[in-house]
């Protein structure tokens, strides 16, 4: 397929809710850019539509817009590349979080890197190879779209956003923020911390409380050589709160053009400018916001030998789902959206068992699943949604999960036998459009 332009991917992901905390409070209203969405590729055949392709009230509502009081998720990701270098890189850090305007909570939960998971096309492997590999397929978003493909499907959570921060975005936001206060536990002594040039130096963190400005931050929340990746999560984590008590600061207040400046450029979303203007506009609620934090750790995902010798982490789903559904049960289908409605899905990408993968997400949403597999005809940029049947809360539900627009559902004739809906995905479920 066509090679696209890649975006900026960005070291560390502690940096991305810093950004999400300066956004809400206006800081970021300059910053936040959306790609533009691509066409579906000429000459691909189509189920048969009926003419003009408009919806009626038989296809269900439009494509949510939100009304800052449902709840939002957003995937926070930081890769491990550096600015010198070229070719794919990894997602370093990823946490999932969600943010409930009607309770002014905010869900936040750190996944490691090494995670043994299902990606989408690729098989059993590191989760962290999802951003890897989206971004070789050269998608303009492919790197964060496959992220968050993989995270909805493995974790069942619905991914609306994804967002990306770069290393030096993060040291320039803590320096316009005038530092942060953090309180180190246990001294930090890393004796291979990686400097710019590709050597290593000596980090030496003394425990206390302490004021960091962006580049000690930085160490503090990358460095793991002397402790383990889940206690790097925990330490992100609190970077994160002790950035939100300083954004909501009345300190921070003068200082918010320079964050602007600071944040320019530095942040990558498929988040559209409504959304960017609904956030902001909720400011004035974060002083009473709860934030439920946690990590995925060694209790949960115990260390594991692959039969190739990787060394991985092996997820416990048995522990970790009723977690994700305790966090995140407001982002969850209330009862099943998808119940008693026949669904046939084809995959039109070169992702390897996306429609089986798929199949098994939706099903938990009770769909009957007719059939899936390969489409054929050739891939498709956008996605499209052809109704047989009447199934009104079906496609909405499908609308919201696939950010389905109104030429990309149609209403069509001749259904297969026991089809209400057919979900032919395009690359845009990959990039997250």
């Amino acid at each position: 397929m066509e090679k696209r332009p890649q975006r900026r991917p960005f070291p560390c992901g502690c940096v991305i809710v810093i950004c999400l905390f300066a956004f809400l409070l206006g800081a970021g209203l300059a910053l936040w850019r959306r790609p533009a969405v691509a066409n579906s590729a000429p000459g691909n055949p189509a189920p048969q539509a009926n003419s003009g392709g408009l919806l009626s009230s038989l296809f269900g509502p439009k494509v949510p817009k939100w009304t800052r009081t449902e709840p939002l998720t957003v995937l926070l990701l930081g890769t491990d590349k550096r600015p010198q270098e070229p070719g794919p890189s990894r997602s370093d850090t990823m946490m999932l979080a969600m943010f409930d305007p009607a309770r002014k909570h905010v869900s936040l939960l750190s996944i490691p890197r090494d995670l043994w998971v299902n990606v989408p096309g690729y098989g059993e492997n590191r989760i962290n190879t999802a951003y890897f590999e989206g971004q070789a397929y050269g998608l303009a978003n492919g790197g964060p779209g496959l992220a968050a493909l993989t995270v909805e499907y493995n974790f069942g959570v619905p991914i609306d956003y994804w967002v990306t921060v770069d290393f030096q975005g993060f040291v320039q936001i803590i320096n316009a923020l005038g530092g942060i206060d953090v309180n180190v536990p246990n001294e930090i002594v890393d004796y291979e911390y990686p400097d710019s040039n590709y050597g290593t130096f000596v980090l030496t963190i003394p425990a206390g409380q302490q004021h960091m400005d962006g580049e000690r931050a930085l160490q503090y929340a990358r460095t793991r050589h002397s402790t383990s990746d889940f206690d790097r999560a925990r330490r992100q984590q609190q970077i994160i709160l002790a950035v939100r008590d300083r954004v909501l600061s009345p300190q921070v207040l003068p200082k918010l053009p320079r964050l602007i400046q600071a944040c320019s450029g530095a942040v990558s979303t498929n988040a559209d400018s409504q959304m960017v203007l609904s956030l902001a506009s909720l400011a004035p609620q974060l002083q009473d916001v709860t934030v439920d934090n946690r990590v995925i750790d060694e209790n949960m995902a115990p260390n594991y030998v692959t039969a190739d010798g990787a060394q991985v982490l092996m997820p416990d789903w048995q522990a970790i789902r009723p977690m994700v559904q305790e966090m995140f049960a407001a982002r969850l289908p209330q009862g099943q959206p998808l119940a008693n409605t026949g669904l046939r899905i084809e995959n039109a990408t070169d992702l390897a068992g996306l429609a089986g993968m798929t199949a098994q997400f939706l099903q938990s949403a009770g769909a009957t699943i007719v059939s899936y597999g390969d489409r054929q005809g050739g891939a498709l940029q956008r996605s499209q949604l052809y109704v047989y049947a009447d199934a009104p809360q079906a496609v909405a539900y499908l609308r919201s999960i696939y950010h389905l627009q109104d030429d990309q559902v149609q209403r069509a004739e001749g259904g297969p036998p026991g089809v209400a809906l057919n979900l032919v995905l395009g690359w845009d479920a990959i990039a997250g459009e």
